[in-house]
């Protein structure tokens, strides 16, 4: 806070002598108006302030408005065109460290004579005035912004950094919440007209998504006449941009969903196609607007988001237009070939029967077509299996396809028999398919019935694994006693670790903890498939019994075990009171050079820290004493340095280990 920043300061430089310290802007721009002023003083009296131009104008800056200004206005007066324009900068930037609007008014008054300078002076002293609060220029300072404005676009030399700045002066008056009546947004938006900010969507859009709510209404009747030129002239992506631009707010402005309208009659294809989801966004008028379109160009229902408003709610067309299975003419039309539209399952199932059998024959019909593209057959093919079920559609030869008929099979609402059909391909060449499509109706399937269905898993390890999956994710009934039998009957090495993750949904059975303890000193694929849930994994109370597996998976005979235990061990410390031994036995014994590196790592992670704040210093403890206790032969298998070896050096990877 304000009142607290002088002491802080002083807190962060205790015990330094400031006296000569040069503090940069950003810190003194920090600091109380008072405390700004003294070590302003101070500053100017140091030889490397006070004989270096650019310095002592930085400084002079934070000096009281009645001491720098003098100084700054006679700045702007030298020869040097770059001290001039910083001295201008410096000049607006002092007037606005007040926080006194009548003081940035009076800087602007000094402002004139920016007129006569070259673009790079005029571009800084404008970029300094498009940073000042727009809170601090009052009505008596906008004529002297409209004669600035003025003089820096009709200058030959304006920059694009010119231009840039004048931009962000009125975009930044006309964003700000000024009370009712003010006069500054009128003055904005009179200087977006002259800078002709409004053409370029690119700029008109985030400023305008920027403007307090409401204001957009008055922006856009402002700016409608150049808006409707650009229509007329055949640029009619502006309109577009900016309805893009606002979003939401679009739908509120009568003078932009106008245009918008007029965009969707004009002779530009693909402005059509932009401009008409957005005249359709909002959704009290979505169905009405699309009947419009549709009654003064029926082919303009093959626009996504003309056939989205009207398919699930409009009967008539429907049946006229998407039923028929007739060409369509008009802009969009389809000349000699008939429309098979994509309609979407959400809007299939609001549909009556009729309609919907309807459309399944215009997919039998799409389908009979030999000169079908082969994609365009796979996506109609999985369209009605979808509708009509494993009776709508045999599986065909054409990989493409026969995939495509198994995935919609998935998705149709007859899951129990598409379920039975699916798994006939799970041994087959679509076993990856139909596995997939087998788990999208066996989530519809009560667990009763589920179980019947799913019977014993088909020969292919992926199928015998996925089925594994199944009794965790779909729960049918006797799911535990099927998972325990596949682990008794078969020895697959994946298929065990897939049972073992579906065990993790039993924590409570007694006899999936056999098999966790089974697997945790068995193979070693097994014990890291013990290994790899996290806590979180398991109810509170089941944790501490796993916490358990993993400790006893840290003296496993494998190597591969062992290195993979200790950073498990790690996340179930909380769990595992004591475990700490664990790890500090795995960094201390050195009878193999396998896994100590393992443990330490292990025991330099945060969270074991936490847990178990004695642990290394009581390993340090260890090895000082075994250390003290005289040379040994080295760990197993490491015969130690050849006699007459020299030591190694300091810092290198042996001295190191």
């Amino acid at each position: 806070p304000p009142r607290r920043r002088a002491a802080v300061f002083d807190a962060a430089h205790a015990g330094r002598d400031l006296a000569g310290a040069v503090l940069g802007d950003d810190v003194l721009a920090r600091l109380p108006h008072a405390r700004r002023h003294a070590e302003a003083r101070r500053m100017l009296a140091l030889p490397a302030v006070a004989h270096h131009p650019p310095s002592r104008l930085r400084v002079a800056a934070h000096l009281p408005v009645a001491e720098s200004r003098p100084l700054l206005v006679a700045a702007t007066r030298g020869a040097d065109p770059d001290e001039r324009a910083l001295a201008w900068a410096l000049l607006v930037r002092s007037a606005a460290a007040t926080g006194d609007p009548a003081e940035v008014t009076a800087a602007l008054g000094l402002l004139g004579r920016v007129r006569g300078e070259r673009d790079p002076v005029r571009a800084r002293a404008l970029s300094a005035v498009a940073a000042v609060r727009p809170a601090l220029l009052e009505a008596a300072a906008l004529p002297l912004l409209d004669g600035l404005v003025a003089d820096a676009l009709d200058a030959r030399d304006a920059s694009a950094t010119t231009t840039g700045a004048v931009h962000r002066l009125a975009f930044g008056v006309a964003v700000h919440g000024w009370p009712a009546g003010a006069p500054q947004p009128d003055w904005a938006l009179a200087a977006m007209d002259r800078l002709g900010a409004w053409l370029p969507a690119s700029l008109a859009g985030p400023a305008l998504r920027s403007l307090p709510r409401g204001r957009e209404r008055l922006v856009l009747d402002r700016i409608r006449p150049h808006l409707e030129a650009a229509v007329r002239r055949g640029r009619p992506r502006v309109v577009v941009d900016l309805a893009r631009f606002l979003g939401r707010r679009a739908r509120a402005v009568p003078a932009l969903q106008d245009l918008l309208e007029q965009v969707t009659r004009i002779d530009d294809d693909s402005a059509v196609r932009l401009a008409v989801p957005l005249w359709l966004a909002a959704p009290a008028t979505r169905v009405e607007r699309a009947e419009r379109l549709v009654h003064r160009d029926r082919s303009l229902i093959t626009l996504p988001a003309v056939l989205g408003a009207l398919a699930p709610h409009r009967t008539e067309p429907v049946e006229r237009i998407v039923l028929a299975g007739r060409p369509l003419r008009g802009r969009f039309g389809t000349g000699r070939a008939w429309w098979l539209p994509d309609v979407a399952d959400a809007v299939l199932r609001r549909w009556t029967d009729d309609q919907v059998e309807a459309y399944a024959g215009l997919l039998r019909r799409a389908l009979d077509d030999p000169g079908l593209a082969r994609v365009d057959r796979a996506r109609w093919a999985g369209r009605l299996a979808a509708l009509r079920g494993p009776g709508g559609t045999g599986v065909p030869e054409d990989v493409l396809v026969a995939e495509a008929v198994l995935t919609g099979l998935g998705r149709g609402d007859a899951p129990e028999r598409a379920l039975a059909v699916l798994l006939g391909h799970v041994d087959g060449e679509r076993a990856r398919v139909a596995l997939y499509a087998a788990a999208r109706c066996a989530r519809e399937i009560p667990p009763a019935r589920l179980a019947r269905l799913v019977g014993v898993p088909g020969a292919k390890v992926t199928a015998r694994k996925e089925f594994a999956r199944w009794q965790a994710a779909f729960r049918p009934d006797g799911a535990l006693d099927a998972l325990l039998a596949a682990w008794d009957a078969d020895p697959h090495r994946d298929v065990r670790v897939a049972v073992l993750a579906a065990l993790l949904a039993f924590p409570g059975e007694e006899r999936a903890w056999a098999v966790r303890e089974q697997a945790a000193t068995g193979d070693r694929d097994l014990a890291l498939a013990v290994l790899a849930p996290p806590p979180g994994s398991l109810p509170v109370g089941a944790r501490a019994r796993y916490a358990g597996l993993v400790r006893r998976a840290t003296h496993h005979p494998d190597p591969d075990v062992v290195r993979a235990a200790h950073p498990a061990l790690a996340r179930w410390l909380p769990w595992a009171p004591g475990a700490e031994a664990d790890l500090a036995r795995g960094i201390t014994d050195l009878s193999g050079t396998g896994t100590w590196r393992s443990a330490l790592a292990a025991a330099l992670l945060p969270d074991v820290w936490t847990a178990a704040p004695d642990l290394l210093p009581g390993v340090v403890d260890r090895l000082v004493v075994a250390d003290d206790a005289g040379p040994s032969d080295g760990p197993a298998g490491d015969p130690g340095p050849p006699a007459g070896a020299a030591p190694p050096v300091v810092g290198s990877s042996e001295a190191t280990g």
